[in-house]
């Protein structure tokens, strides 16, 4: 560019941190091929405090080349149809930050109202009931519905898919038909 603007180039006032910066980027990675060059033919075989020092440099020299991809955000400027691409998917984050927050509330009312309904079934029991009714393994009632947390996580999976709904469905059985149903819907 700087053959086909001359002098314009530095002194053209609309672009002309852009030409200064494009202009440092060309020259730092010519003299990053210069020494790569020259470490290449030469091949010094320098102490390894001298080496890390040039390899030091050279990754200083790289690291400008990643800067060079700040160059295009220049273009997106122009680009009209890519901004609308993008104000529409900051947009849809917002409504599903909204989405989720209102998914969180519908888990938590439900699991509120399966931990209490569990609760009050294990209090209705003899007791000792469930020791003696599942021997040494767990009731399904209280790995899925004993606590609130419990209760959320259960309904998390069971609409992520992590476990299937009759496994979750199945313990509230017990407690009654409608409160299938209440799971169901």
């Amino acid at each position: 560019r700087i053959a086909s603007t001359g002098r314009r180039f530095f002194t053209k006032h609309d672009s002309l941190v852009w030409n200064y910066f494009d202009f440092l980027v060309v020259a730092t990675s010519l003299l990053e091929v210069f020494l790569e060059l020259s470490v290449y033919i030469f091949q010094v075989e320098a102490s390894a405090a001298q080496g890390t020092t040039q390899f030091r440099i050279l990754r200083i020299l790289r690291m400008t080349r990643l800067i060079r991809g700040i160059r295009v955000t220049r273009l997106i400027r122009f680009l009209r149809a890519l901004r609308v691409l993008v104000y529409q998917i900051a947009s849809t984050v917002k409504s599903l930050v909204w989405a989720l927050l209102l998914l969180g509330m519908i888990i938590y009312l439900f699991a509120v109202i399966f931990t209490q309904a569990t609760t009050g079934y294990r209090e209705t029991l003899p007791e000792g009931f469930a020791t003696i009714a599942y021997g040494s393994g767990e009731d399904p009632l209280l790995t899925y519905w004993s606590t609130l947390p419990r209760s959320m996580f259960s309904l998390f999976k069971a609409i992520t898919g992590g476990v299937s709904w009759e496994e979750v469905a199945r313990p509230l059985g017990r407690l009654s038909w409608l409160w299938v149903l209440t799971f169901i819907i």
